[in-house]
């Protein structure tokens, strides 16, 4: 189990290495500075800086900005749903998570990030048959494939 999260943390930090790296050629990520015109990059400030509160906000205006413009990339998806859930756990309000999965499920029916947090959050608030109903409906959406496994 330990070496499934060390390997989803590498995971992770790969996946955010596109937008850092990105954000610096283009100049908008300097030493010091944060492009603040970026919720994404607003959240992980807020978040460095123990403001919890402030990161979810930056998080949630991320996700809602990817998912509204169409662009649906995985990557910043998967950042913000991430972000979203340390946060809403820091602040107790993890149950929140629930209906902002699921419209990301709506756009991206098959996306893992979003499945598994579904099933880690139906879980951690007790919700023991929606879990199950949820683990069946990945199963079917992916078919052949073993990511529910």
């Amino acid at each position: 189990m330990i070496e499934r999260a060390w390997w989803l943390v590498a995971v992770l930090l790969a996946a955010a290495a596109p937008i850092v790296a990105g954000g610096a050629q283009s100049g908008t990520v300097t030493a010091g500075a944060v492009d603040m015109t970026d919720p994404m990059m607003r959240a992980m400030a807020a978040e460095d800086k123990g403001n919890a509160r402030e990161a979810a906000v930056a998080y949630r205006d991320a996700l809602s900005q990817t998912l509204v413009s169409g662009s649906n990339d995985g990557n910043r998806i998967a950042l913000a749903l991430l972000g979203l859930e340390r946060t809403w756990a820091e602040l107790g309000v993890r149950d929140s998570l629930v209906p902002v999965v699921q419209r990301v499920l709506q756009v991206r029916p098959t996306d893992p990030v979003a499945r598994s947090m579904q099933l880690r959050t139906f879980m951690a608030v007790g919700r023991d048959e929606d879990a199950r109903l949820s683990f069946l409906a990945w199963r079917r959406v992916v078919g052949n494939d073993g990511a529910p496994f």
